[in-house]
């Protein structure tokens, strides 16, 4: 897991505090042998694993499961379908989510739900795998459930965000590129502030 992994911790360790969201880090969760069981190729990283608030990511209500459970610190979430991205049997394989994701979307997530909730697995929760550009667009993965050896996947969903005209979690801001007139901006400000303080000297 690379680096973002720790903005992860300290934001969802804000949003617990806070009470707005069901989500947790793996790590933080218990879980952080289960971080990596999702990466890219070649880089061999991801961009944060987290647990859901539940077992199922449920798509079929007025707002998906991902977003109720502010997955990641996001809360716009859209869904881009089911199983059709992986190649391999429910316990290791490997994914493809198409080399033009980035084109679109500013980050995309891999969700796993266990194969046999009743049976109690660890952990319990579905979990995602989020990914931007410096990841890639294709890897593999290895189930991160367990019950007296490894537990089958059931599903696996592929959701995506864009920038949307939202300020996005410190993970997903590097890939926001500001617009000119943000840098205009922004110079005028750092002018102004170097006029004021010849000012104070004189």
């Amino acid at each position: 897991m690379n680096c973002i992994s720790s903005v992860f911790a300290a934001a969802a360790l804000s949003l617990a505090a806070s009470g707005g969201a069901l989500a947790a880090t793996c790590s933080a969760s218990g879980f952080p042998g289960i971080s990596d069981n999702v990466v890219a190729t070649p880089s061999g990283t991801n961009s944060g694993c987290w647990l859901g608030g539940d077992s199922q990511d449920g798509v079929g209500g007025s707002v998906l499961d991902v977003n109720a459970d502010g997955m990641f610190g996001v809360s716009t979430w859209e869904f881009l379908g089911k199983n059709f991205f992986v190649s391999g049997d429910d316990e290791s394989g490997t994914w493809n989510v198409g080399s033009t994701i980035f084109d679109t979307y500013l980050g995309f997530m891999i969700v796993l739900k266990s194969a046999n909730e009743s049976a109690n697995p660890t952990p319990d929760k579905y979990v995602g795998y989020a990914f931007t550009a410096p990841d890639g667009t294709s890897g593999t993965y290895a189930t991160p459930f367990s019950k007296s050896g490894p537990m089958g996947i059931s599903h696996y969903s592929l959701y995506a965000v864009k920038s949307g005209g939202y300020v996005p979690p410190e993970w997903l801001r590097s890939e926001v590129p500001l617009p000119a007139a943000a840098w205009m901006l922004i110079s005028g400000l750092g002018l102004l502030g170097a006029a004021s303080a010849r000012r104070r000297k004189a």
